[in-house]
């Protein structure tokens, strides 16, 4: 080849590298693109940077050979992704993202966009798979003390969601609604009325639906009587109790002698419910006590009423009077007073103290009455004379004996109608 061809091939080699040269770091091209002899690439190749669900972390391997700075772009729905470190550099480097889980539904994009100190762009796209659906809430249950108050729940959710709640007496204070990520809301709970116990649930709707056991405790019982003991009269006797509850109500009582116009109840108005104690009659000769027992709920609150019936008394008998009829018949008087109605008196009689042969004279004589009678007897014998009456506790009698000496006619005299004894 001559010496012209050869100086015409060198110009136009020298040509073509100056444009080369000029044209080496300008424009946009896609990773791994090579424009002169700038590139940029991934390490592993591909155009693409996957990033897990719940991935925080992730290294980016690239490949250069030229000076470049890089940033995050398109990140509109991806705000807390961040380059750590390996912002800018020259050939070959680690670059360090760092961003929080995915805790949405869908997936994340930006890109990794890289500048070349001539102005060449060369960008990779970057992608977070979908988180998994979930919603949580925290506490899941929640007990109310008895006078109310607030209780805040924490929400932590992968999409927006909403609180719900039929209870009535449970309200949201502030705003029952929410976005993915975590937030709270706030409910309120007035004082309960009533001694027992009440439940209900709030319901969180979003990917799924959750529910809050919530409850409150009963307000405490009070029990009141206007009694703690009293007296009852052995003939039968009632009394009043005046007794006040908020709430159900049991009574018992001890003895069976004893009752109650009433066993149970509810809560009643403030000023109270009158529950009317009767006792039997006590024929027995010996107070007797006895026990109202009323429990307010379960033992909740327990008051007793001590009762104590006094005791029966027998007939008091005053000691007869006589006067002689004849030598063989004798009139005697006498009368008694009773607790209870007599069922039977009269006189016991005999020759010996203490007698016990009984002249009965009537029956059913109430609680006060006299007892006469006329007894014919033998001539010349002296005679004990008791007045006896009969109710329903015992036999009462006049304690004392009277004796009497029955005379018969002494010649050339008057008959002794009163002898003297």
């Amino acid at each position: 080849m001559n010496m012209t061809i050869k100086r015409l091939l060198r110009g136009v080699l020298l040509a073509l590298c100056g444009v080369m040269a000029f044209t080496g770091c300008g424009g946009d091209g896609a990773g791994g693109d090579e424009i002169s002899n700038e590139s940029i690439s991934l390490k592993n190749g591909g155009y693409s940077i996957p990033i897990g669900a719940n991935e925080t972390t992730y290294i980016v391997d690239i490949v250069s050979n030229c000076s470049w700075t890089v940033g995050i772009t398109d990140n509109s729905n991806w705000q807390d992704l961040r380059i750590m470190s390996g912002s800018s550099g020259t050939g070959n480097q680690n670059i360090n993202l760092s961003t929080s889980a995915n805790t949405t539904t869908s997936r994340r994009n930006a890109k990794l966009t890289f500048t070349t100190r001539s102005g060449r762009v060369v960008s990779f796209n970057i992608t977070q798979e979908a988180g998994t659906a979930f919603l949580t809430i925290e506490p899941n249950e929640h007990e109310f003390e008895a006078d109310g108050g607030e209780h805040t729940f924490e929400v932590q959710s992968s999409s927006d969601w909403k609180a719900e709640t039929s209870v009535e007496w449970c309200q949201f204070v502030g705003s029952s609604e929410g976005s993915a990520g975590t937030a709270t809301f706030k409910v309120k709970v007035g004082e309960n009325p009533n001694t027992t116990a009440r439940s209900g649930q709030i319901v969180v709707r979003g990917e799924s639906t959750k529910t809050i056991n919530i409850s409150q405790q009963g307000k405490g019982y009070t029990l009141t009587v206007n009694h703690g003991t009293f007296s009852m009269e052995a003939t039968g006797d009632t009394k009043q109790v005046l007794l006040t509850c908020n709430g159900s109500w049991v009574l018992s009582i001890d003895k069976d002698w004893c009752k109650a116009s009433k066993y149970n109840g509810s809560s009643n108005t403030p000023d109270g419910e009158t529950i009317t104690i009767t006792c039997d009659p006590n024929t027995t000769e010996e107070n007797r006590p006895a026990v109202v027992k009323i429990v307010a709920g379960n033992n909740a609150k327990v008051e007793t009423i001590d009762i104590t019936q006094v005791a029966g008394k027998r007939p008091e008998v005053t000691k007869p009077q006589y006067t002689m009829l004849s030598s063989t018949q004798l009139s005697l008087t006498a009368s008694y007073t009773s607790m209870f109605d007599v069922t039977e008196y009269g006189f016991y009689y005999g020759e010996t103290p203490y007698p016990t042969q009984k002249f009965e004279v009537g029956k059913d004589g109430g609680k006060a009455g006299e007892i006469k009678a006329t007894l014919t007897l033998q001539d010349g014998k002296t005679y004990y004379v008791r007045a006896y009456a009969v109710s329903a506790v015992a036999t009462g009698d006049s304690k004392e004996d009277v004796e009497v000496k029955m005379q018969g006619k002494q010649p050339g005299k008057n008959d002794n109608n009163s002898p003297d004894i």
